[in-house]
């Protein structure tokens, strides 16, 4: 397998990373999560943040059995030279470590009693949970612009004429029903 050291340089500052992707893929990789604020940011979020003026470049090229031989090459480069990452690891059993600290972390944010229950179950309520933390967030302009985007979907697909005729029935009640509402 191809692996590559990169690094992120601008306004005096360094960030190195490590891919098996091709470095433009990885590069809107790094663009995309600094956009999205959601998601987990990358040290090199700090470089992003502040302007354009940044480059992207391939310091190595190597063969590699697995991905931690990357990933522990990266980490020399990162501990010869200053720059922002924050997790410089220097071993394979330091590699473990922080893996396994990193799965525990996402099973307790995803609720999971037990391991095993990454892959099986969640906690029952999970995702109700979240949908309802999601909803709690929405802003009412946003609701609106979804709501359109079904309805556009919704209107694209085709329909059997049972379908139509139900629309249709369901569209004179309401008729009726307004007419209703404003004789009163």
């Amino acid at each position: 397998m191809k692996g590559i050291i990169y690094t992120i340089t601008g306004y005096g500052l360094t960030y190195y990373g490590s891919t098996i992707q091709t470095l433009n893929d990885r590069r809107d990789n790094h663009k995309s999560r600094f956009k999205n604020k959601n998601l987990h940011q990358c040290a090199s979020s700090i470089i992003l943040e502040k302007g354009d003026d940044w480059t992207i470049q391939t310091i190595e090229e190597l063969e590699i059995n697995d991905i931690d031989e990357l990933h522990i090459r990266e980490s020399e480069y990162m501990k010869k030279n200053p720059c922002v990452n924050k997790n410089i690891l220097k071993t394979k059993e330091e590699l473990k470590k922080y893996k396994a600290e990193w799965a525990e972390n996402k099973r307790r944010e995803k609720r999971c009693k037990l391991k095993t229950e990454m892959t099986k179950t969640k906690e029952p309520d999970y995702n109700k949970i979240k949908t309802q933390e999601y909803r709690a967030r929405i802003t009412p302009e946003k609701k609106e612009i979804q709501l359109q985007k079904r309805r556009e979907n919704y209107a694209k697909k085709p329909q059997t004429e049972e379908q139509k005729e139900k629309a249709r029935e369901r569209a004179r009640i309401q008729r009726e029903k307004k007419k209703a509402i404003l004789t009163d």
